[in-house]
C-alpha cells in the first residue's frame, strides 16, 4: 500500500510539471521575417558572419602561436651526459648511406643510449650534423641532429 501511495504521488507531480496540451491548432509558430542571412543571425540574437569570422581567425592565430612556441621549450637537464660510446658499425645497405651516430637520450630520469644507424641522405650532398649537448640555463640542452 505504501508504494501505491509513493507511485501515485509521483505520477500526480509529474503531471503537475508536465500538464497535457489540449489537441487544438490555436498555438501560432513563431515565424522569422524574411531578412538577409547575416540580418537574421542578428535577429535572432546571434553572432554577425563578420564577428564569426574575426573570432575564428583570432583563433587559428592562437593556434599557430601555441604550435611554434611548444616546440621551442628546452629540456634543460642538470645532470651531464656521458661520454659517447664507440659502436661498432654493421656493413654499410649501399654506397648512398651514411652512419648516424648514436647519442644519450634523457628520457625524464637518467640518460638512455639511442644507437646508431645507417640512414639515407634526403638529397645529394647533405651530410649529417650529429646530436650533441650544449650547456644552457644552468644545466644541459639537447641539440637534435640533422641534415645539412
Amino acid at each position: 500500500m505504501l508504494v501505491n501511495d509513493l507511485m501515485r504521488g509521483r505520477v500526480l507531480y509529474v503531471a503537475e510539471l508536465f500538464p497535457p496540451r489540449p489537441p487544438d491548432c490555436s498555438v501560432k509558430k513563431r515565424t522569422f521575417p524574411t531578412r538577409s542571412y547575416s540580418a537574421q543571425t542578428k535577429w535572432a540574437g546571434g553572432a554577425s558572419m563578420k564577428s564569426m569570422v574575426q573570432k575564428t581567425l583570432l583563433g587559428l592565430v592562437f593556434a599557430g602561436l601555441l604550435a611554434v612556441s611548444a616546440p621551442a621549450a628546452d629540456v634543460v637537464i642538470r645532470l651531464a651526459p656521458p661520454r659517447i660510446l664507440v659502436e661498432k658499425r654493421p656493413p654499410r645497405p649501399s654506397h648512398n648511406h651514411v652512419w648516424v651516430t648514436g647519442y644519450h637520450r634523457w628520457d625524464g630520469n637518467a640518460y638512455q643510449w639511442q644507437g646508431g644507424k645507417w640512414e639515407e641522405p634526403p638529397a645529394r650532398h647533405r651530410r649529417w650534423v650529429a646530436h650533441h649537448y650544449v650547456r644552457r640555463n644552468g644545466g644541459y640542452v639537447l641539440v637534435e641532429g640533422h641534415w645539412q
